[in-house]
């Protein structure tokens, strides 16, 4: 257990010398960024490139730090119990835009199509985590950004006097807090740098979101998809044409004609009864 242990707490600080380099070299391709802009401080391929390469090397020192910190979590009770509500909180969201993209396709009620629904409503599952993403890393820029510079206001007078006079009358066992304490300039740049991690990480989140959801919402997809799976060819049901067909209420039927790509839907009463289309 105590081999285990070294192991660990020996991988975890190889982990962190990892993501301070990498967040050295996202300062360095910052640096190099600005200066290989041209007049006026236009962007060119170069520095547009090397400010990529500062916004990739940030997210993944960022990611390598809390990647410990996230297992931790999963790995208590309580990260588990969170884990399921949040899915289950996020099956039950994804079923809102994938009623407005089922309802929006098919120009009838998305109850009406459950299997088209269900399905949708599957796809949608990611868009909605990622939303959630974004929210949390914004939530995570906000607050680092705001320890940070409390941090960073700790080492201006008279509060940092305050402090390290504080410490000095602290025991010799207080040795840890004594070098936390010297070294907050440092801890100030590394928060920063999680922050602006955090901010790069929720614009790309919201650009996946917008992305995913361009994806998923295709009316013809849609249709086509219903037309497989929620109309039926009932042929000795009364009062019905030949074409594919889903039953609704009040004696209205949804007919379904496919074409190469896409499904011509049309909506009529059963023969015979009088519904609220008469």
């Amino acid at each position: 257990m105590k081999a285990d242990l070294i192991l660990e707490q020996q991988s975890q600080k190889n982990k962190t010398k990892v993501a301070y380099s990498l967040y050295g070299v996202a300062l360095l391709c910052c640096i190099l960024s600005l200066l290989a802009m041209g007049k006026n401080f236009q962007a060119t391929i170069f520095s547009s490139g090397l400010a990529a390469l500062c916004a990739v090397s940030l997210t993944l020192g960022f990611l390598i730090r809390v990647q410990p910190i996230l297992a931790q979590i999963w790995g208590t009770a309580f990260g588990k119990l969170l884990l399921a509500f949040c899915s289950a909180f996020t099956a039950v969201i994804a079923s809102v835009p994938a009623r407005h993209v089922v309802s929006g396709a098919m120009s009838l009620p998305a109850n009406d199509f459950p299997t088209t629904l269900t399905f949708w409503t599957i796809l949608c599952y990611p868009a909605v985590a990622i939303s959630f993403a974004t929210v949390v890393f914004l939530a995570v820029y906000v607050i680092l950004l705001i320890i940070a510079a409390l941090i960073a206001l700790s080492t201006q007078p008279p509060i940092d006097g305050f402090i390290r006079g504080a410490l000095n009358l602290l025991p010799s066992k207080y040795d840890s807090q004594k070098r936390l304490v010297n070294s907050r300039w440092r801890l100030t740049m590394v928060m920063f740098a999680d922050a602006f991690a955090a901010a790069i990480l929720s614009v790309i989140a919201a650009y996946s979101l917008t992305g995913w959801y361009r994806v998923v919402d295709q009316p013809n997809l849609v249709r086509l998809f219903a037309y497989w799976a929620d109309y039926e060819t009932p042929t000795a049901y009364p009062g019905i044409e030949k074409d594919a067909v889903r039953l609704l209420e009040n004696g209205v039927v949804s007919y379904a004609r496919r074409g190469k790509w896409d499904v011509a839907i049309r909506v009529a009463c059963l023969k015979g009864l009088s519904c609220p289309l008469s």
